[in-house]
């Protein structure tokens, strides 16, 4: 019977039959990345591991979040930036019901709203972490919450993956309070400022159930009225309480195409790269290319000038 419901489960999520799981979150909770574009993973989609969330509390939608059911860690959570506020921290945490049962509702509720007997079998829950070690890591943190609503919200376990304790307190909040700070400084009001956050899946787990990430990387995007990015950055850090690596978005995608060993992992769409940018990319591969053919050619008149005769 348990079984039943498992493949029932599967099937409704592949339906799209729910509010709150969707199977284009582009159209439900568009409003929550660049350009209403999703980052986009070669090789990902279609794959029933990975289930699309809009991020629920109350019957508002505050982010979206690209769930890996087989790890029990998000890929992603994506959200806008409005501003730095002071929000209390609840500690409250949730689950995605949909995840596990079909006939939950369309909020984000804790782990006794789902039956014992299908409750985490497609997530993490709170037991996961005990005693671990490991911090329940925000990918949508707090301090990056426009309201008090937005902040309660960013308490599910479908937005956290194991996090050293060391690091989550120390370098990782260091970095998201100065992203806050600087995007505050440097693109409100002006632009509209977009957040992707995310972890990249490691080789060990805790409790058996839940991938302990190795990386946690995240990016932005301050989009102009045009709908192009006109400040962007990436970061990327270990798991361990070291700094987080600087580098553009081109940079952090070639890193995380890498990681998760597909072809190419886009974190902002290509119709964000404003056109100048879109130049000086081609302009440095035809660079690299005219170099390539010289060495080359330089190469080949030393092995001919070498030759015995």
């Amino acid at each position: 019977m348990v079984l039943l419901l498992h493949l029932l489960l599967m099937l409704t999520l592949l339906s799209g039959g729910s509010a709150r799981v969707v199977t284009n979150f582009e159209q439900e909770c568009g409003e929550s990345f660049a350009n209403r574009k999703s980052p986009f993973v070669m090789s990902f989609s279609g794959q029933p591991q990975y289930q699309q969330i809009c991020q629920t509390l109350n019957g508002v939608v505050y982010y979206a979040t690209y769930y890996d059911t087989n790890n029990k860690i998000p890929v992603y959570s994506a959200y806008r930036f409005n501003g730095k506020m002071s929000c209390t921290r609840k500690n409250n945490w949730y689950i995605e019901p949909q995840l596990d049962d079909v006939t939950a509702g369309s909020n984000m509720d804790s782990e006794g709203s789902v039956n014992k007997t299908l409750r985490g079998v497609h997530q993490a829950l709170n037991a996961d972490y005990e005693n671990t070690g490991y911090d329940k890591g925000h990918l949508a943190p707090v301090s990056q919450a426009g309201s008090q609503s937005c902040s309660d919200a960013t308490f599910t376990l479908t937005n956290a993956a194991p996090q050293d304790s060391s690091f989550n307190r120390g370098q990782w909040r260091v970095l998201e309070a100065k992203i806050a700070v600087d995007l505050s400084n440097q693109c409100l009001p002006k632009y509209t400022v977009y957040i992707v956050t995310g972890v990249t899946p490691g080789t060990s787990k805790i409790k058996n159930r839940v991938n302990v990430p190795n990386y946690f990387w995240t990016a932005y995007c301050c989009l102009d009225n045009n709908n192009k990015c006109q400040i962007s950055r990436g970061f990327i850090g270990e798991n361990k309480n070291i700094p987080p690596r600087d580098m553009t978005v081109k940079v952090l995608e070639t890193e995380l195409a890498k990681h998760y060993n597909v072809s190419s992992f886009e974190v902002f769409h290509s119709s964000t790269v404003p056109p100048l940018a879109k130049k000086q990319q081609s302009k440095a591969f035809k660079i690299n290319v005219t170099c390539s053919q010289f060495w080359f050619n330089f190469l080949c008149v030393l092995f001919l000038l070498y030759l015995p005769s």
